[in-house]
């Protein structure tokens, strides 16, 4: 990507973030960083966003059956993300951003680390 640039992708997989019930669902996921710049401060290289979100679709039970604890065909998907400015030092990695999950003692960690390709 060019200085200054953007990227945005999006994508499907089954992450295994929600109830057992909706292992079998997928969750939909994306990321678009806006306006990303490249700069040195205090000799090390810096990687700046004006606008990075990171999303998530996820299945959520809505209705379940209370003897069989079946939610496979009662959910409906639920919008999460993580939206902020970043300025992140190059090749190191950094903990943008968590996320609760529904699943006792766990935590979804946004973790980036970027590093700009060397031009051939």
């Amino acid at each position: 990507m060019k200085d200054g640039g953007s990227i945005e992708a999006t994508g499907i997989d089954n992450f295994g973030i929600t109830s057992p019930a909706l292992a079998a669902k997928p969750t939909y996921y994306g990321f678009h960083f806006e306006t990303v710049t490249f700069s040195v401060a205090k000799g090390q290289p810096i990687i700046q966003m004006r606008h990075m979100k990171f999303g998530m679709s996820v299945p959520i039970a809505f209705i379940q059956n209370t003897v069989t604890k079946d939610a496979a065909e009662s959910f409906q998907y639920h919008d999460v993300s993580i939206t902020t400015e970043l300025n992140l030092p190059e090749g190191i990695p950094t903990v943008v951003g968590t996320m609760n999950i529904n699943q006792p003692d766990k935590l979804l960690i946004l973790v980036l680390m970027i590093k700009r390709s060397q031009a051939k």
